[in-house]
């Protein structure tokens, strides 16, 4: 294998091989490695050295010989362009490490702390696949420093080797990567590594990091600070790509379990994060972000799974964003993939977002996720908006957004929970989620102007439970709490179930407009009391628009089935409603209102049809007004 290695080096080479410890060549050596060659100028010079021992020992760090090529001496020497021990002059263009054949599936325990590179250097198992380094928890691996060389930055792969039981006082359990260094690794595992702070597996600085093809399992970051974690992968502002579509990266059971740790596989303070194939699951943090924690800059997640991994379940802190969070302004792109299985202690239990835009397309799936916490203001079992805009663009592939749980005490939103900020949801599906408050599909609070719109979206099956007894249950499909406005145009609300009012809408003090051939069918409100009901649709004292003008809007086969429950298709407590070119056919309530009742306000109805609609038939309820 290594001479094999070594032919595909000097085919273009106008070197040849000179020893079996050093040679050089030029550097367009066609793709011994991913991103090796796009790293080095053509044509440049430089030294390769292959590894014959695996010993770390204080001779190999005095460089004292011994006839064996260490991988510390051959670092030392990259390092200084000078001969260390057993090693000979490394290059000023770069140079290259191999390890010989015959020592495959060994394994290197760090007998001399970390090994720090300083200069352009690529690590490569060659021929010697399944190569351990072993820091047995009392040295950092690797600490890449390449700033102070020659006044520029420099560039450094690492494939092939498994790194474990990496430790830091700091930061970089096993890996740190400085400010402005480029690095790559590739085709490697880096587990079992801790850092006190942040990077439990590396630590990136504001250079650029490319992971291909690695894995990341059972790290560790313990710093107790809301800016430190990522048990996995710490970003500090640089470049961060991950990609795994020739090789799937997977990202798994990492914590950040500091009092307040973020971001229990990833956490990016800012700068450029895109993961693409990757999977990430398993991961914890203490305070938000299980999967993933940002603050700022940009992430693009392209088919990426985040799976069952958990936020906030060991420690006070607030518990936010199993499976990705946003604190700062960050703008979050979610395309394909999945959010599957995540758990936040309190809002969040998929994806959490602040202040940017997160825009999530491509037929994600997100599904099984919940959200646990106990106010009226906690939940979102699959998302959760804290003031920013959420775009769900269902356009090429529809986005699911299903089974999810928000089961705090006055847990809501068990699909979405939109604090204060906007959401827009086209083409897409918002089903058979769960919330105990309000909001079984979907949850505003606090809202101003336009903060939700549905273009052709399925909101179907969805419950609101209102199991204990300061828990409402209302709005089955969607709730709005304060005067949030809401636009639903085309699609459909059917299935839903509240355990008050609002089968399948509860508007509050806003607008809400229903157009385009919207379909209000088959939603039940279950509320017991005189005002309870709404099977359809219960108007809070807003303003309920129903335009059919365009295409006909239809409200069917609706229920307020409570012993005293009213308005089986339409319950307004007050406020205006008005209903233009509309259907309300086959909705039944038991107490009054079949298809309509209006306790107060104004009502206009116009080119309405109101067919077959029944007050009274399966209680002792008075029974009036079908």
């Amino acid at each position: 294998m290594l001479k094999q290695l070594l032919n595909r080096i000097w085919k273009n080479s106008d070197c040849r091989y000179k020893s079996n410890r050093r040679s050089r060549w030029p550097a367009n050596w066609n793709g011994i490695a991913a991103n090796c060659a796009e790293m080095l100028e053509s044509r440049q010079l430089l030294t390769l050295f292959v590894i014959d021992t695996l010993t770390d020992n204080a001779d190999d760090a005095n460089g004292i010989s011994d006839g064996l090529l260490s991988l510390r001496e051959a670092i030392t020497a990259s390092n200084s362009n000078a001969a260390f021990g057993d090693a000979p002059a490394g290059a000023a263009d770069g140079d290259l490490i191999v390890f010989r054949d015959d020592l495959a599936g060994g394994t290197l325990t760090i007998g001399s702390g970390e090994f720090g590179i300083s200069d352009d250097l690529s690590i490569l198992t060659g021929g010697a696949s399944s190569l351990t380094i072993d820091a047995g928890g009392l040295s950092r691996i690797f600490n890449i420093d390449t700033t102070g060389f020659n006044g520029s930055n420099h560039n450094v792969l690492i494939s092939g080797l498994s790194l474990i039981n990496g430790e830091s006082l700091n930061n970089g359990g096993a890996v740190r990567i400085a400010d402005s260094a480029h690095v790559s690794l590739s085709q490697m595992t880096i587990s079992s590594s801790h850092a006190a702070e942040s990077g439990g597996g590396v630590y990136a600085g504001n250079g650029v990091l490319n992971v291909a093809g690695v894995t990341l399992n059972s790290n560790s970051a313990s710093g107790n600070l809301a800016s430190q974690g990522g048990g996995a992968i710490f970003n500090n502002g640089g470049t961060l790509t991950i990609d795994g579509t020739s090789s799937l990266v997977t990202i798994s059971n990492n914590t950040a379990d500091g009092t307040a740790g973020s971001g229990g596989g990833i956490f990016s303070i800012g700068g450029a994060v895109t993961v693409t194939s990757a999977n990430l699951t398993f991961n914890a943090a203490n305070r938000a972000g299980g999967g993933i924690e940002v603050v700022d800059g940009t992430v693009s997640l392209t088919d990426v799974n985040l799976i069952n991994n958990d936020a906030g379940s060991a420690a006070p802190a607030p518990g936010n964003g199993g499976g990705l969070h946003v604190t700062g302004s960050a703008d979050v792109m979610v395309s394909g993939g999945s959010v599957f299985g995540n758990i936040a202690s309190r809002e969040g239990g998929g994806l959490w977002n602040s202040t940017g835009t997160m825009t999530i397309s491509n037929g994600t799936l997100i599904q099984g996720n919940a959200a646990s916490g106990d106010a009226a203001d906690d939940g979102g079992g699959g998302i959760f908006n804290n003031g920013g805009t959420v775009i769900v663009d269902g356009s090429l592939a529809a986005v699911v957004i299903t089974s999810n749980y928000a089961d705090g005490v006055l847990g809501s939103g068990g699909g979405i929970f939109n604090n204060m900020g906007s959401v827009t949801v086209m083409h897409s599906e918002i089903t058979a989620n769960e919330a105990e408050r309000a909001g079984g599909g979907i949850e505003d609070r606090n809202s101003v102007g336009t903060a939700i719109a549905l273009t052709d979206v399925i909101l179907d099956d969805n419950i609101v439970l209102g199991t204990d007894v300061t828990a409402p249950g209302n709005g089955g499909g969607l709730h709005v709490t304060g005067s949030g406005d809401v636009l639903i145009s085309g699609g459909t609300v059917s299935g839903n179930i509240a355990a008050l009012e609002g089968g399948g809408l509860w508007n509050g003090l806003g607008i809400m407009t229903i157009n385009n051939g919207a379909v209000i069918d088959s939603n039940t409100a279950s509320g017991v009391a005189p005002d309870d009901g709404g099977g359809g649709i219960f108007n809070n004292g807003g303003t309920l628009t129903i335009d059919g003008t365009s295409s006909l809007v239809t409200i069917s086969n609706n229920t307020a089935d409570g012993t005293a429950g009213s308005g089986g298709g339409i319950f307004s407590i007050g406020g205006a409603v008005t209903v233009t070119s509309a259907n309300l056919t086959f909705n039944a309530a038991n107490r009054a209102g079949g298809g309509i009742e209006v306790v107060d306000g104004t009502v206009s109805l116009r080119n309405v049809n109101l067919i077959n609609n029944d007050a009274g038939s399966a209680a002792p309820a008075p029974g009036n007004g079908g």
